[in-house]
């Protein structure tokens, strides 16, 4: 396995309540998560719950920037846009610590092919909860991607 790199980023989410299988948030893009414009693997990812929900999340890799849906709505791509999604990490609700006022969840020891947007080396990410949470802030989720460009 080459060497780590951690990205970090804080998709904007809503504070109304979701519904299970609702986009938790739609599509967000993540710079400089492959380092060498072509493809890379995703490792492991922690997820920060800011808001102390601790709920299971799917997260949806894409290689372009497409409609994966509307926020707090269910998922609706085109066959087309579809195609953009390369991989999915889920983070289940066991995977959380409780910390007091944070809940974390890391899944590792993954092996999730990542590619980037052409001639860039950045990638997009959305994600879908599988519960009924309300977050108190737009910013209540944090996520690393611990990526390697090495497959």
């Amino acid at each position: 396995m080459g060497r780590l790199k951690r990205i970090s980023f804080t998709p904007t989410i809503d504070t109304s309540i979701y519904a299970s299988g609702d986009v938790l948030f739609a599509t967000t893009e993540v710079v400089g998560a492959v380092p060498t414009a072509m493809s890379a693997v995703i490792r492991a990812v922690t997820l920060h719950d800011k808001d102390d929900e601790g709920v299971a999340i799917d997260l949806y890799f894409l290689r372009d920037n497409v409609s994966f849906g509307t926020i707090n709505n269910a998922p609706s791509m085109s066959d087309a846009d579809g195609d953009m999604v390369t991989s999915k990490v889920s983070i289940a609700a066991a995977d959380y610590l409780d910390m007091g006022g944070v809940q974390v969840a890391t899944v590792g020891d993954l092996y999730c092919p990542i590619e980037a947007d052409p001639g860039t080396t950045k990638i997009y990410v959305a994600g879908v909860v599988n519960a009924t949470p309300t977050y108190a802030a737009a910013s209540d989720i944090v996520i690393d991607l611990w990526i390697t460009d090495e497959a």
